[in-house]
């Protein structure tokens, strides 16, 4: 089966998509000892992004709604069964947050493989129901293609960090891409060093501005 994300994109095969998906994931590091293995890390990790895309934000939601697909997703994703609320926490807290990054940009980068001047939007999410270990409120910095919604990378804001300092350090490496042209963003980001990260790289940005930012304080 094949379909196409947008006007501007190939016809992607479904199968070979999801395909990649599970080589990106089995490119993760297991960090459990090999003795007492009973599910597979990938096929685990496989469901949590299936169940996050059929609109199960949580652990519990995840594991109950691979207990309605036990006949069915379970077999497809490696499973010998549904895991439980507690295998799915588990395994998803003692997974390297960077290792799960570079699945993601690995995955966006081939699903986006055909396009080129892509526009990109960089902006800040707030991660509902996620916590960092101090127990805060858990917030990325995430890096949207425009005309397909793909998320391209996505890196965490240290607590009591900077979303503008994250984001712009997540421009400077996207910015290597040959394939992204422009990055946009909100207010925050409408700053000089910002600008000039994204102009230097050889890109174009688009800004906005409130009233209290004058244009003149913008000028390269």
């Amino acid at each position: 089966m094949k379909f196409s994300l947008s006007d501007r994109s190939p016809s992607v095969c479904f199968e070979d998509l999801v395909h990649r998906t599970f080589q990106a994931l089995a490119k993760v590091p297991d960090f459990r000892k090999a003795k007492g293995r009973q599910f597979d890390l990938s096929g685990v990790l496989a469901l949590i992004i299936v169940g996050l895309s059929s609109g199960h934000h949580s652990f519990a939601a995840i594991a109950a709604f691979g207990k309605r697909r036990e006949d069915d997703l379970i077999p497809m994703l490696g499973l010998p069964r549904a895991p439980s609320h507690k295998t799915v926490w588990r395994l998803a807290k003692g997974v390297s947050p960077e290792a799960m990054r570079e699945v993601l940009r690995e995955i966006g980068g081939e699903a986006t493989s055909g396009l080129f001047d892509m526009a990109v939007a960089v902006d800040g999410k707030c991660m509902r129901g996620s916590r960092t270990k101090s127990g805060d409120q858990a917030d990325v910095v995430m890096a949207v293609e425009h005309s397909t919604g793909i998320v391209l990378d996505a890196v965490d804001v240290p607590p009591g960090g900077c979303e503008k300092i994250a984001g712009r350090k997540m421009i400077r490496e996207l910015a290597k891409c040959p394939r992204i042209a422009v990055f946009t963003g909100d207010a925050l980001y409408t700053d000089r060093p910002t600008a000039q990260a994204v102009v230097s790289a050889g890109k174009h940005y688009v800004l906005k501005l409130k009233g209290a930012i004058s244009p003149a304080s913008m000028r390269m």
